[in-house]
């Protein structure tokens, strides 16, 4: 510690200041300065600033929808111990006290104030904040009964004969559904898009899962299955479905755009084209083939980026819903419109769908998983060497791991059809979202059925034999 200003840097006004302010207040921490930029002096804590902002920000923003979820079950209860007895940590208040700290202290760090003392202080409140929220969000108390270690413990729990396909299962949360599957002694098949990493996933899930809890093992089946190509699931229902399957997982999808060109084999914007309407000609093909019956539960991966998404107008302008099907119109290289109209579409997909199918016994719920260290969190190959063991490090202690994301999943899959199976969204801690508090596109029940509409005219031309992209 020491007197960090002097009479001859200051000037006469500053330096008045300075000697008539408490002692306290005259003591500065020194930082060196490590470079310059246009004349701007960087100190080691502007540095840091500037770093880790990017990180911290994010943070707050991913775990956004499982605070907004905890503050929307309690508020109507007006009872916050009943909702999360188990840990005080999990209490919403403390949420979004943590919340509150976040913010503040972000905004102070940022403010560049003489004081470095002051900036370092918040940001340091900041990552600690950080690091609790996570406890709080993804603590004991996040969906116990549905965890895997909580389904293997009850022996009234059991997948034995039951058949789950998954797709996207080789990887991410759907690899950690087709994990917790299998441990339960369901028949699994992985549909993949590519064979041989589906292969390696399935023989991992083996070595790891041998007897849990001296249970009955269940089966894997890895399969390919790619979802921007309609020959590909065509060839797959015809040889490689089963006679029936009990719980669908339309899980597929990605979060950063794949190698251009960004169009499916048909010819239609990629993310839209895989993550629905791959998914769609799938669920309708197993559903004409008797596969799907009204035993069948399907669970769709949506998205809290779904809240965002929107379609454009000549969906219902144009007679075929052509016009920004192949991103004409939406900005394809930027991944908020792409990924979030894709994961609109699961959500009022699983609704219509339900709406459609749901009298004859068929079951449908929508999630979002919530903030997970997936593979999707990968940096360029250009930084990969410098900032991939930074990013890695990062998500794996703000965000939740494999087994933590898919318990929402899971419980789409297992609770009573009255709490997720008829058509609902749970959010990122397990809840069901209740309509008021989606946004409208999410509940406008004439997008819904005119994305169905339009999905069964793409179908029709693939079957037709012309293709769509040659409309």
């Amino acid at each position: 510690w020491r007197e960090a200003t002097e009479k001859e840097s200051l000037g006469p006004a500053s330096h008045r200041r300075y000697i008539s302010s408490p002692s306290w207040q005259r003591l500065r921490i020194s930082f060196p300065a490590m470079f310059k930029v246009g004349g701007f002096v960087f100190t080691f804590e502007r540095v840091i600033l500037v770093l880790g902002s990017p990180f911290l920000v994010h943070a707050c923003l991913f775990r956004f929808d499982e605070v907004l979820s905890l503050v929307l079950k309690v508020l109507p209860s007006n009872d916050i111990g009943a909702v999360y007895r188990q840990s005080i940590l999990s209490s919403p208040l403390l949420v979004l006290y943590q919340i509150g700290v976040c913010i503040v202290s972000y905004l102070y760090a940022l403010s560049w104030r003489r004081s470095n003392l002051k900036s370092m202080c918040a940001l340091v409140l900041f990552a600690i904040t950080l690091a609790t929220l996570k406890q709080c969000v993804d603590g004991v108390s996040f969906l116990p009964p549905f965890s895997r270690e909580g389904l293997l413990s009850s022996p009234a729990v059991s997948m034995q004969g039951r058949t789950v396909l998954i797709t996207g299962s080789n990887s991410g949360v759907g690899f950690a559904t087709a994990t917790t599957m299998y441990a339960l002694g369901a028949n699994v098949i992985m549909a993949c898009r590519s064979q041989s990493r589906c292969d390696s996933a399935a023989e991992k899930i083996k070595l790891e899962q041998r007897s849990p809890n001296n249970r009955p093992g269940g089966s894997i089946i890895p399969v390919t299955l790619d979802l921007s190509s309609f020959d590909s699931i065509d060839s797959f229902v015809k040889n490689n479905s089963p006679r029936s399957i009990e719980y669908l997982f339309l899980n597929a999808g990605f979060a950063t755009p794949p190698p251009k060109p960004w169009v499916t084999t048909e010819g239609y914007e990629v993310a839209l084209g895989t993550m629905h309407f791959g998914h769609f000609f799938l669920t309708k093909k197993l559903l004409q083939s008797g596969v799907l019956t009204g035993l069948s539960r399907v669970v769709v991966t949506s998205s809290a980026a779904s809240q965002l998404g929107n379609f454009d107008k000549s969906l219902f302008t144009s007679p075929s819903g052509e016009g920004d099907l192949r991103g004409e119109k939406t900005n394809t290289g930027h991944l908020t419109t792409m990924y979030s109209r894709a994961k609109l579409a699961n959500l009022i997909f699983a609704k219509e769908l339900y709406k459609r199918h749901g009298s004859s016994g068929i079951e449908v719920c929508s999630c979002h998983v919530g903030a997970v260290a997936t593979s999707i969190w990968k940096v360029p190959d250009g930084l990969k060497d410098f900032l991939q063991p930074v990013v890695d490090w990062y998500v794996s202690k703000v965000m939740r791991n494999l087994e933590e994301g898919s318990r929402v999943m899971v419980r789409c899959a297992l609770d009573r059809k009255e709490v997720v199976g008829e058509g609902h969204y749970l959010d990122g801690m397990g809840f069901a979202r209740q309509e008021m508090f989606l946004s409208s596109n999410s509940k406008d029940e004439e997008l819904a059925k005119r994305l169905w509409e339009v999905s069964d005219l793409v179908v029709a031309r693939y079957e037709a034999g012309g293709g769509a992209k040659h409309m």
